[in-house]
């Protein structure tokens, strides 16, 4: 899966969705999303890299906890 691609399924969400960051002049209502890249899992044997899956951080950031807002975004994520 790619950024864009994933940036597709965390916009289901409906919620305001960004990579890494927001931009400086956009006002922001929290709940939001922010995602990023992290290091891909590798799978290498005798020093050939057979398969190579990419990883990402999804964070949802709230003022207070809001279990129905963390259960939109599982579902979004898990379907």
């Amino acid at each position: 899966m790619d950024p864009k691609q994933l940036l597709t399924i965390l916009k289901q969400t409906e919620l305001p969705v960004a990579y890494r960051a927001f931009r400086e002049d956009e006002e922001i209502v929290l709940p939001i999303i922010v995602f990023e890249e992290s290091d891909p899992n590798v799978f290498a044997a005798d020093g050939i890299p057979y398969y190579v899956s990419e990883t990402y951080n999804v964070e949802l950031q709230t003022d207070d906890r809001d279990l129905s807002t963390e259960r939109l975004l599982e579902s979004v994520l898990l379907n």
